[in-house]
């Protein structure tokens, strides 16, 4: 797949901020995995996976990165617990997703790191019509992860008023809030309305990590429950805290537009 690097320009207003893109490159993934797992209770999954894998990241655009090659061999534990009533647009229940992986190089591997990751949403019905979910993910690895393998922050289901993959880091710390209401008529198929706040950021080492630096968005969309899966119009903005904005201490970036069909995998 290919990532696209952003980066910041200059804008007339001090209250608002851009970004624009620098170029991209490319990563290559191929390899073998093999799991073993087993169900626990009603709802839940534990399964242990070995992964035998080859990295390969190519500059495509511009020279933005040292292109490597490298060799994975890893070990990683997952456990998954979700009790949604229905998918993609349910009514009640708990998502919850972790995992932690080491890669060694006592395998054969070129590169070792550790790291971690979990994922909750709650979905709390308010009427028949409407639902609030929170979620909160959080990843950590450390110093060696390579590019290839690093968290990715932006798009419309991970960040309103990013693009995809606009940033990217060994650690990552997402919050939302997403309010959702079923209309009472349908427009062809069931049609929802959904505003969504997001809080977050990524951070390529533990020492950058400062909350104070989370960035926020906002946005909103209108999403049908299509036979092939759900269609979802969406718009959002990003926008900053600034102590050095003190008469308008927000400072706001580019108004950006989603469209998306079909099932998230």
């Amino acid at each position: 797949n290919d990532v696209r690097v952003y980066s910041d320009i200059q804008t007339q207003k001090s209250s608002e901020f851009s970004r624009e893109e620098v170029g991209k490159y490319r990563q290559i993934f191929y390899g073998l995995s093999l799991g073993v797992g087993t169900q626990v209770g009603r709802f839940g999954n534990l399964i242990f996976e070995g992964r035998y894998q080859f990295d390969e990241v190519k500059n495509r655009e511009n020279d933005l990165t040292a292109p490597y090659k490298t060799k994975i061999v890893s070990l990683k534990v997952s456990s998954t617990i979700d009790t949604q009533d229905k998918y993609p647009f349910p009514e009640s229940g708990v998502y919850f997703a972790g995992f932690y992986e080491t890669a060694l190089s006592i395998f054969g591997g070129q590169v070792g790191y550790s790291n971690i990751n979990f994922q909750y949403k709650n979905y709390i019905p308010l009427s028949s019509y409407s639902v609030i979910s929170p979620k909160i993910s959080f990843g950590f690895a450390d110093k060696t992860l390579p590019l290839s393998e690093q968290y990715s922050l932006g798009g419309q289901e991970s960040f309103f008023g990013m693009r995809d993959n606009e940033f990217r880091g060994r650690q990552i710390f997402l919050a939302s809030l997403m309010y959702r209401y079923k209309l009472p008529f349908i427009i062809f198929f069931d049609t929802y309305l959904k505003l969504r706040y997001d809080l977050g950021s990524t951070w390529d080492v533990q020492e950058q990590i400062r909350f104070k630096d989370l960035r926020h968005g906002i946005g909103g969309s209108i999403a049908f429950d299509t036979p092939i899966g759900p269609a979802e119009f969406a718009a959002g903005r990003s926008f900053l805290l600034r102590k050095d904005l003190p008469n308008n201490p927000v400072s706001w970036g580019d108004v950006l537009f989603y469209f998306s069909i079909g099932y998230y995998y």
